[in-house]
């Protein structure tokens, strides 16, 4: 039985903490859903100067000092949990898989409802599975054509997980019932020896961020490294919990290094792109950014159009993407094909990204705007002075006030 486990939205805790290099929630944080792409949507058509969602993390990026080692340095964190207590973690796990596959357990049979059609299409199958020469095949079929013989097994079981194309997740037990069974119900649950495991053994198909080639990595260093609480001994072999559910997130933490280099790869996607459509004002370091989409096309992960069915029992059509990351990906290129401007504040000590509807918008704050101004007209007052020789003007002369005389009629 395959279920699906995502419908566009989102989820954040009201609190994070940074503990032990992973980006994870407080203890006592609670968990809120909601849907960052209708919000982003809705606020850029009111045509208002707001700050979008991808917008605040480059600038809370721009905040983040880092050390010789390139980790964040002391008072460098706030800005990232502040974010994240806004908008929720990047989702860089379900954003990198593409297939996984975990150990495999003794579980019960699950029966599912089959129509007569498949009912005799097993049939059939169970014939030909008795007519081999397979000894252990034979028992299995001849298992199964004994109704009154089944008493309760336990069937080798591989959970798995898939991206579809419109970019959500299916999830769903794959049973082997001509496989090796098990009469002992204590094995229930239990992880199913290594010699039994099949040539794909447990592993993910994921995908680098820096890179963007796809490998196979075992299941222990892809997803229990996003586990940290699972024991190191036992993440090649966990239960993980399925992917978009409230145990999913609480046990759920990103490392902090990862978290970082991701908006790093999203900021340089987003100015390459931006270079292109602004050529004059998107340099680094001096250098001039290679302008192209490429590399901001090559953060997407699948992204669907999905027809949703909402609480209220209506339908709804959505962009779906398996993460935030991809989610803030759309944003940026909803504004980047739109007619607002992507330019730098020009406030020479900022310099940060503005996405600007209005025509002479030119800083990224009023704040900002105010501290240029006064910075200029203190260079203009200081070269004034400097024009002059260095000398000071003379103090204006002293009027002194007119004396009054008395009147001389009576």
């Amino acid at each position: 039985m395959e279920d699906i486990y995502y419908g566009g939205n989102w989820w954040r805790f009201s609190a994070y903490e940074i503990r032990d290099g992973y980006v994870r929630p407080a203890p006592s944080a609670t968990l809120h859903e909601y849907a960052p792409l209708d919000e982003f949507q809705a606020a850029r058509s009111e045509r208002k100067e707001q700050v979008a969602v991808y917008e605040a993390l480059l600038r809370c990026l721009d905040n983040v000092g880092v050390d010789s080692d390139g980790r964040p340095g002391a008072g460098s964190e706030a800005p990232i949990l502040e974010w994240c207590s806004r908008h929720g973690l990047l989702g860089l796990l379900l954003h990198q898989v593409l297939e996984a596959r975990f150990a495999p357990r003794w579980e019960r049979r699950r029966r599912t409802a089959m129509t007569p059609e498949d009912r005799a299409a097993l049939t059939r199958t169970v014939q030909q599975i008795g007519a081999s020469t397979d000894p252990n095949l034979k028992r299995t079929a001849a298992w199964l054509q004994r109704p009154a013989d089944r008493r309760p097994a336990l069937h080798y079981t591989q959970t798995e997980y898939r991206r579809t194309n419109w970019g959500s997740f299916l999830f769903g037990d794959v049973q082997e019932l001509t496989g090796p069974m098990r009469r002992d119900l204590r094995l229930e649950g239990r992880t199913v020896s290594d010699a039994l495991w099949p040539r794909t053994t447990p592993s993910v198909l994921t995908q680098n961020l820096s890179t963007g080639e796809w490998e196979y990595r075992p299941v222990g260093e892809s997803w229990g490294g996003f586990f940290p609480d699972v024991p190191p001994r036992e993440r090649a072999t966990y239960q993980y919990p399925k992917p978009y559910s409230e145990e999913f997130w609480r046990g759920y933490a990103e490392p902090l290094d990862m978290f970082i280099a991701a908006v790093r790869s999203f900021q340089r996607g987003f100015l390459s792109a931006a270079r292109l459509k602004n050529p004059k004002e998107f340099t680094v370091e001096g250098e001039a950014i290679q302008p192209t989409t490429s590399a901001l096309n090559a953060l997407i992960p699948p992204v669907g159009s999905a027809l949703l069915k909402m609480r209220d029992g209506s339908f709804e059509q959505r962009q779906v993407s398996p993460s935030l990351l991809g989610t803030l990906v759309i944003m940026a290129q909803q504004d980047l094909a739109s007619d607002r401007r992507v330019i730098r504040c020009q406030n020479d000590r900022c310099r940060m990204v503005v996405v600007a509807v209005g025509y002479q918008t030119a800083y990224c704050s009023q704040q900002c705007g105010y501290a240029a101004q006064q910075r200029a007209h203190r260079a203009r007052k200081k070269a004034r002075a400097a024009a002059d020789g260095g000398r000071a003007r003379p103090a204006p002369k002293a009027v002194m006030p007119r004396r009054r005389f008395p009147s001389s009629s009576p």
